[in-house]
């Protein structure tokens, strides 16, 4: 059975990344995520890394386009980050344009991701996008690399009555992350499913004690 890991992430961009980490490892987490734009120079990376703790992502900021997320894999890859949170379907667009968008921006940077080893995370669902699990597994499978893989989010799961067991049943390897706001939603079946994928996948929590609790359950 795989380790449930707990990636805190920020609450508000207010929250500097020495202080997150700090946080961290009072939940007893190792490891934090930031929003592109957070103010990271090589000291303060320096002090994150002393505390034990990684930075396993980055988010990219909306509104996507392709120049601003091939410039987040590059600094993913030069801060050695792993991953990159992608958020999906700006709400203007239409539904099938915001999805033709989606795909057509991944299918630009996935190349690129590939060659530097940046795993690139699609959060869904969203609140009105992207709520099928079948149409995020073929979205993904079309673009048929290692590298491109989704980051499950409960809450919206949750909010729109899905069965977060069924998606990650039919994503399954697929499923790079989840985003959780309660401990209590990793439980039975679901802790069951998700701490036996094969991608050993983490979880983004928005609050220190969703990471604590998270983290006492290993």
């Amino acid at each position: 059975m795989a380790v449930l890991r707990a990636v805190l992430c920020p609450a508000g961009p207010q929250v500097a990344p020495i202080e997150l980490a700090s946080r961290a490892v009072s939940a007893g987490c190792r490891a934090i995520a930031l929003a592109d734009g957070a103010e990271l120079s090589g000291e303060a990376l320096a002090e994150i890394r002393a505390l034990g703790v990684e930075i396993e992502c980055l988010s990219c900021p909306k509104p996507l386009c392709g120049d601003s997320l091939s410039a987040l894999v590059s600094r993913a890859a030069k801060l050695e980050i792993p991953h990159v949170l992608v958020p999906a379907g700006p709400a203007e667009y239409s539904y099938s344009r915001a999805y033709d968008q989606l795909y057509s921006l991944l299918y630009e940077i996935a190349p690129q991701a590939d060659q530097l080893a940046v795993k690139l995370l699609v959060c869904a669902p969203q609140k009105a996008f992207l709520l099928s699990p079948l149409e995020v597994r073929g979205l993904i499978d079309a673009l048929n690399s290692p590298n491109v893989g989704c980051c499950l989010s409960f809450d919206h799961c949750l909010a729109h009555e899905l069965s977060i067991v069924h998606w990650i049943g039919i994503l399954n390897a697929r499923l790079f992350a989840c985003r959780i706001n309660s401990a209590s939603d990793m439980a039975g079946e679901t802790l069951a499913l998700w701490a036996n994928l094969p991608t050993e996948p983490f979880c983004l929590a928005t609050e220190a004690s969703v990471a604590a609790e998270l983290s006492r359950m290993n």
